[in-house]
């Protein structure tokens, strides 16, 4: 005769074998969205049972085959408290979630809203006060914005050439001399100005690598960035370690590897402050308004300013490119 507590076992596994299969109770879920329900405690009741399975991660793989086509649905199963859960998934897991919701064909294609409806016509003073600049004579230079947009800088540096790379087509063509339609995160984006001397100057003003959303494209930032500087050309970047603003979008999915991402901006900014000898590295901070980039109030960040040093190019460049190929996110 079984003991109490065998009993009690046994219950609970009849009571568990009895419960509906995720497929099946997402397959209820589906059918209640379609007939115009709200199933968002719906989504969270299956993602909270299904997280304590060892195929939590095959289930949500499931759910995004199965919902692809319904942008809602996916925001339903996607929400923060659902995303919450799934924060002990490994990186390329989590990695893995993010690039398959984002190649649904309610997502395909469609560029950050965030980025678009960003400022893109910053004035020289801007530039001078987040960048930390205390030049004011670029006169003879090379100077890569990145993700400058519309920004009308050649009537204020005047003797500069000044090279725009941008996901849009500028406004007017007084922006910059010349502009390249272009992502500075693909690979191989090296711009080296003027009769390929490389660039002096490198400005990264609310761009990258904060908009980069993945390994790659944040280790195709440094590799660009570096490998476009002139010898004794700087990269300045404001703000540094904030990957936040993919998160706080539309496309909230990014928040399940903004903080991975901002974690190999450090350690990529670490390796690169250990070589004092091929890089001279400053960091500072300041104060903005994160309404430039669609928050409210008054917050501080760090700002960094990276300059290879005089003779060192490429020595700076091969160090960087090795650590890079290294550098990786459990």
């Amino acid at each position: 005769m079984p003991s109490a507590s065998q009993s009690l076992a046994n219950r609970a596994d009849a009571s568990s074998s009895r419960r509906p299969s995720f497929h099946s109770e997402l397959a209820n879920i589906i059918a209640k969205k379609n007939q115009g329900d709200n199933v968002r405690n719906d989504c969270w009741e299956l993602m909270n049972t299904a997280r304590s399975k060892p195929n939590f991660y095959e289930s949500i793989q499931y759910a995004i085959d199965k919902c692809s086509n319904s942008k809602t649905l996916l925001g339903d199963l996607f929400c923060p408290d659902n995303m919450s859960m799934m924060k002990n998934l490994s990186y390329t897991q989590r990695a893995n979630i993010v690039s398959r919701v984002m190649a649904c064909p309610q997502n395909r294609g469609s560029q950050l809203p965030s980025v678009s409806q960003q400022r893109h016509d910053r004035s020289l003073s801007e530039y001078q006060s987040f960048l930390n600049l205390n030049d004011t004579d670029f006169r003879g230079k090379n100077i890569l914005l990145v993700g400058g947009g519309d920004s009308n800088l050649r009537s204020s540096l005047r003797g500069a050439t000044i090279t725009n790379i941008d996901l849009h087509k500028p406004a007017s063509r007084r922006a910059s001399h010349h502009h390249i339609q272009g992502n500075f995160c693909n690979s191989g984006q090296v711009i080296r100005g003027r009769r390929d001397r490389g660039q002096n100057e490198v400005w990264c003003l609310f761009s990258l690598p904060m908009y980069a959303r993945s390994v790659t494209e944040t280790k195709n930032f440094f590799s660009n960035a570096i490998s476009s500087l002139s010898d004794n050309g700087v990269l300045r970047i404001f703000p540094a370690f904030e990957n936040s603003p993919l998160a706080s979008q539309s496309h909230s999915i990014y928040s399940l590897v903004n903080r991975d991402l901002e974690g190999l901006e450090h350690n990529i900014m670490s390796s690169i402050a250990s070589r004092p000898d091929l890089f001279e590295v400053s960091y500072y901070q300041q104060s903005y308004r994160p309404g430039i980039i669609g928050g409210r109030g008054t917050s501080q960040n760090t700002g960094v300013n990276i300059r290879i040093r005089s003779g060192q190019r490429s020595d700076a460049v091969n160090y960087l490119q090795n650590q890079l190929r290294h550098l990786t996110i459990s």
